[in-house]
């Protein structure tokens, strides 16, 4: 699974196979289990690469991981829109994208409406959405 995410301004790029090695919890554990990829747009942090989530899915080895994998994007829509295009071109197919809305929601109810995109409603049917329905919602 590949995971791009918005946290305090910088996003976070998790390349997540199904089939990984066993290994411990917390940090050691994403970083045995998981190849991750994290990134800044601007700045400088430790562990973490400098530049747009796009630019670094070209170093994914996603032809290694079989079928057992998904990528999940979770940041800005337009990030996310790009670096999903960005997979493809690397040979994603959209079945295995998801993205996320989850910025969309307050009330997670489905009452107060400021997550409906057209005729869905995030919270109650997201927030991660497959890209084949994903690419539909134009936010």
């Amino acid at each position: 699974m590949f995971m791009s995410s918005q946290a305090f301004g910088m996003h976070s790029m998790f390349c997540l196979k199904t089939t990984c090695a066993n290994g411990g919890r917390g940090g050691s554990f994403l970083k045995q289990r998981f190849q991750t990829t994290l990134t800044l747009d601007h700045g400088e942090r430790e562990g973490f690469q400098e530049g747009f989530a796009m630019n670094y899915v070209k170093d994914i080895p996603f032809q290694d991981f079989g079928e057992e994998y998904a990528v999940i994007l979770v940041g800005p829509p337009v990030m996310m829109k790009f670096t999903a295009q960005e997979c493809m071109k690397y040979g994603v197919t959209e079945d295995h994208i998801y993205v996320s809305f989850e910025r969309k929601m307050s009330c997670a109810l489905g009452k107060c409406g400021h997550c409906k995109i057209n005729e869905t409603y995030v919270c109650l049917e997201g927030p991660v959405f497959p890209y084949t329905k994903a690419k539909g919602l134009v936010d």
